[in-house]
């Protein structure tokens, strides 16, 4: 059994006020958002704290920094009703890449790299993304490996001087 989740306005949909385009763009995404929720038959849409780290519940008390991917854009944490978590991204994709496979932008960004050494497995779809329909991909990550999604949190989480932990996810290039 699915809750009935509030579609949250987006953005983009406001610059067309009373256009025919505007109400499409905020149909197809409202469509969309429903569908996905109740395909994946999730109940919670966790506001307060959303970033991957998040996908286990015992991570919840960490503060957090990550720096931001080319591909990490509109991201979301939910909880479906086995209590298992999605986390999602819906980047806008480039022009050379809308009439490709989802799968193509993946590639050429490193997403799927990127999760997997964290221990997780991610799906991208053009034609679920409800963000901005047709110019977003939702790319949906699940914790694959638990001990290494573990291990990966725990080797990043840092002590602030006040004694709170913080989980830094810095950019490769500069560690």
């Amino acid at each position: 059994m699915t809750m009935n989740l509030l579609f949250m306005p987006v953005p983009e949909y406001e610059r067309f006020p009373g256009t025919i385009q505007g109400r499409s763009l905020a149909r197809v995404a409202m469509e969309r958002y429903n569908q996905w929720a109740h395909w994946n038959n999730i109940v919670e849409r966790k506001t307060s704290y959303n970033e991957y780290i998040g996908l286990m519940p015992e991570h919840d008390q960490y503060e957090y920094f990550v720096e931001k991917r080319p591909w990490m854009d509109h991201h979301a944490l939910f909880i479906d009703v086995d209590g298992e978590r999605v986390y999602t991204q819906q980047p806008y994709v480039p022009a050379k890449y809308r009439d490709h496979p989802a799968e193509d932008y993946c590639d050429a960004v490193g997403v799927e790299e990127w999760a997997r050494t964290r221990g997780m497995k991610v799906t991208a779809s053009k034609a679920e993304s409800w963000h901005y329909p047709g110019g977003t991909v939702l790319l949906e990550f699940r914790v694959d490996d638990h001990r290494v999604f573990a291990a990966f949190v725990q080797a990043h989480i840092r002590t602030a001087d006040d004694g709170t932990k913080i989980f830094v996810d810095r950019l490769e290039a500069r560690r």
